[in-house]
């Protein structure tokens, strides 16, 4: 017998590759500017951040300038209109969610991206992905790294914290 019962995922940079639609949004942003399009490689260490560190790093700006909030809001509109174009489960992990689902293994997502981006991403992604749980910030009071949202997973899949694993 295993020695846990669920696996609960991060989602951007752990479950999916969900920063080639990121990049591709700021990119458009700055060629729209006439603005030099920054190495995606350079770009992809800001996902992590969210929106808030892409626009910080491809502006130049922080949260306190009058324009970032301007910048962020387009920015999350032309990736939410482009949310799964590029984006795809990371290499490998269809074989572990297909094992667990053979396996009886409940699965879930812990996340800190809001749940409209996360629902149409899932959606768009594929359909056939489906995890017992979605835990995004809109369901908690306090995000990750507060583990507020790990303990409603385990409430929501009726398992203790100790049969779960927790992978981000």
């Amino acid at each position: 017998m295993l020695p846990f019962k669920a696996l609960l995922f991060d989602l951007d940079g752990t479950l999916l590759d969900t920063a080639p639609d990121f990049i591709s949004a700021i990119q458009k942003m700055l060629q729209g500017r006439g603005l030099m399009p920054l190495a995606d490689s350079e770009l992809r260490n800001t996902v992590t951040n969210g929106s808030a560190g892409i626009i910080e790093k491809a502006f130049g700006i922080d949260q306190d300038d009058p324009q970032f909030k301007i910048l962020q809001d387009e920015f999350l509109s032309l990736y939410f209109d482009n949310i799964a174009e590029k984006t795809t489960l990371f290499s490998g992990l269809q074989d572990v969610l297909d094992t667990c689902k053979n396996k009886g293994i409940a699965w879930g997502i812990v996340t800190n991206k809001p749940y409209k981006y996360t629902q149409a991403v899932l959606e768009q992604l594929n359909p056939s992905i489906q995890s017992a749980t979605t835990i995004c910030p809109d369901h908690v009071t306090q995000p990750k790294p507060d583990p507020e949202g790990l303990l409603l997973a385990c409430s929501e899949l009726s398992l203790s914290p100790t049969e779960c694993i927790y992978i981000g």
